[in-house]
């Protein structure tokens, strides 16, 4: 599923995710670390479903000089989430 990247997620480091793409992430009542695909490596970052967020994405953001509009695609691998370009 593609996400344009808002320019509040980049500063801050953060994905905010969707109703559409709520389906994507655990069913959680709070927050909890879940594990996270990104590229080759796999992350435990913090998602909350409270206010629909995953955050730890900056040094990402980062490294790959993610800027506001760009689209990142988002998706299921078993139980874990995967984010890349």
């Amino acid at each position: 599923m593609q996400h344009l990247v808002t320019a509040h997620e980049r500063r801050y480091g953060i994905l905010k995710v969707r109703i559409s793409e709520k389906h994507l992430f655990p069913q959680l009542a709070q927050r909890a670390r879940i594990k996270v695909l990104i590229e080759k490596d796999e992350l435990e970052l913090l998602y909350d479903p409270n206010y629909n967020r995953l955050r730890g994405l900056g040094p990402w953001y980062k490294r790959r000089n993610v800027e506001a509009g760009d689209s990142v695609q988002i998706d299921n691998v078993g139980d874990k989430v995967r984010v890349r370009l």
